[in-house]
This record gives structure tokens, C-alpha cells and sequence, in this order.
């Protein structure tokens, strides 16, 4: 029997994409121009039909999370001009909104991972200062996928 996806790993993080394909527009259906909050709600429907609901409201909220620590810890790390932090906070950003159709934050954090890559300081804390309004729709539509699964 297959590991689940949200398999525990030894590091004590959980595996999110076990069973995701890496190609995530192909698994999720994401077009461009889809920039706000997730790609519409079909966005986890792989996931959704391959778990149960609790198991796919556990991968939700820890995507919820994850997220919002890293963009809090963007947030803090850009105020004490840690650029290296900010860097590597957009990184996985970007990889996780990213996996989950999140356009908007996805092009956000590259950009300003390429700011802080380039030695872009100034426009890298400007960008920051976008990132979490961005997120706001992100954590929206993540909130409405939590909520759909109330209950069952």
C-alpha cells in the first residue's frame, strides 16, 4: 500500500507532494491570467477525490500555515533588512503558493527573489511590502476549501 501524501518525514515536516505531480498548472488546471487567490475550485480536486475529507482539510490548513509563516517570517526578516532570509522565504513561497495555483503570490515571491538575488535590496522590500495583500486572497480561498469540508 502507497505511503499517504501527508506522510510525516523524519525531519518532522510533512510531504505534500508525494503523490503531486510536478507539474502543477498540469494537476491543478491553471491557466494565465489566474492571479488571484487559488485557481478557481477546482484547484486541489486531485487531492480532494484521493482523500478523505479530514485528510484533505489537514493538507489545506497545513498549506494555510506554512504560508502564512513564511510570510510573516518575510515580513519580520525584511523590517530587519535580512535579505538573505527574505531571499529564502520567497523561494519557498513562491514553491508553495505555486503548488497550489496561487499566481499571484508565485510571481510576487520570484520577483522578489530575484530582487534579493541581484542585490536589489530597496526593491526587494518594496515588493515585500505587497506580498501580504497578495496572500490575503490565497488565504481566502484556502479558508473556503477548509470550510467546504466542515462537517464530514
Amino acid at each position: 500500500m502507497p505511503a499517504p501524501p501527508w506522510r510525516a518525514l523524519s525531519s518532522g515536516e510533512y510531504d505534500m507532494t508525494a503523490r503531486i505531480s510536478k507539474r502543477p498548472q498540469a494537476l491543478i488546471g491553471v491557466t494565465e491570467g489566474d492571479d488571484a487567490g487559488i485557481a478557481g475550485d477546482d484547484t486541489l480536486t486531485p487531492l480532494r477525490s484521493m482523500l478523505k475529507p479530514a485528510a484533505f482539510r489537514e493538507i489545506v490548513e497545513l498549506y494555510d500555515a506554512t504560508i502564512r509563516k513564511a510570510v510573516a517570517t518575510m515580513v519580520a526578516a525584511a523590517r530587519r533588512s535580512d535579505m538573505r532570509e527574505v531571499r529564502q522565504q520567497a523561494h519557498d513561497l513562491a514553491g508553495m503558493c505555486g503548488q497550489i495555483g496561487s499566481d499571484r503570490c508565485t510571481k510576487l515571491a520570484r520577483r522578489i527573489e530575484a530582487a534579493c538575488t541581484e542585490g536589489r535590496d530597496a526593491d526587494a522590500a518594496a515588493l515585500v511590502a505587497e506580498i501580504e495583500p497578495a496572500a490575503a486572497d490565497t488565504f481566502a480561498a484556502l479558508a473556503a476549501l477548509i470550510q467546504s469540508t466542515a462537517g464530514r
